[in-house]
């Protein structure tokens, strides 16, 4: 169906190209119509990973001295953290991220070549594309490639990906974030390397390393996903999508309403 475009996009992330590609009517919904909305409401799982960013790459951030003002601690609980009451999070990400301190891992990301927190990188080729990396290591022949912190709080769903099966969302973020860090460099495979990070009881945590290497043909797909999407959304006046499909699991995605469920036709006629 055709629909007007108040607000055009100028860019694609690894989320709105996951959020287009599950609901291409939501992505119309939040960010081309011009509607007021409220932000999806953040998890007490999700805040506790926030909580835990914030104080890593606040203590990364100290030692490397970068002067990156985004990568100070109020501004990265402000960019981030939006549950309530914070008191929750935050005494369950401090317990989190002692245990990984104690236990080495600080120490073990600067010896990797860590040496950037807390980013925000552009590349406007053959797509424009945003992303924004927890951190990025250097390699030993000068390329970039993203580091990222995956945290599990208490109270998420006790599952990891210890058998190396690498989760699709994953591997788009570190596909997209290496183009980005690299100035769209594809003559290398993309790497990344993941902290998949599960909290135990009193100050115990598990922590497995990651390190990814994207298959060709993966990256090679996603390509051509971008210009799919871009080819649908780069309009300035109308873009044509298919009508939305409600159901209770994709509205309800992380235990908490879709924010465009307010304005969204199809999410009221399943609840009649």
């Amino acid at each position: 169906m055709k629909l007007e475009v108040w607000k055009p996009l100028t860019y694609i992330s690894p989320s709105s190209l996951m959020t287009f590609e599950a609901c291409s009517f939501k992505t119309y919904l939040t960010r081309m119509a011009g509607l007021p909305y409220a932000p999806r409401e953040q998890s007490l799982a999700a805040a506790i990973g926030s909580y835990f960013d914030a104080l890593v790459k606040w203590d990364l951030e100290q030692m490397l001295q970068t002067g990156n003002p985004k990568a100070k601690f109020s501004r990265l609980i402000k960019d981030n953290l939006t549950y309530e009451p914070i008191v929750e999070a935050k005494e369950t990400a401090e317990k989190i991220f002692m245990a990984y301190k104690q236990q080495g891992y600080i120490q073990q990301l600067l010896d990797l070549g860590l040496n950037k927190v807390e980013l925000e990188v552009y590349l406007d080729k053959p797509v424009p594309i945003l992303g924004k990396p927890d951190a990025a290591c250097c390699r030993a022949d000068g390329k970039d490639i993203p580091f990222d912190w995956k945290t599990k709080g208490f109270t998420s769903v006790k599952k990891s990906y210890h058998c190396n099966k690498i989760p699709e969302n994953w591997m788009i973020q570190i596909t997209m974030y290496n183009w980005m860090l690299n100035d769209g460099d594809m003559t290398t495979p993309p790497q990344g390397i993941i902290h998949e990070i599960m909290p135990g009881p009193v100050s115990n945590i598990s922590v497995k390393e990651h390190k990814v290497i994207v298959p060709r043909e993966f990256e090679m797909a996603l390509n051509v996903r971008l210009m799919n999407m871009w080819n649908t959304i780069n309009h300035v006046r109308e873009v044509d999508i298919p009508p939305a499909c409600a159901s209770l699991r994709k509205c309800n995605m992380y235990g908490s309403l879709c924010e465009a469920a307010v304005h969204c036709g199809a999410y009221a006629e399943m609840l009649e």
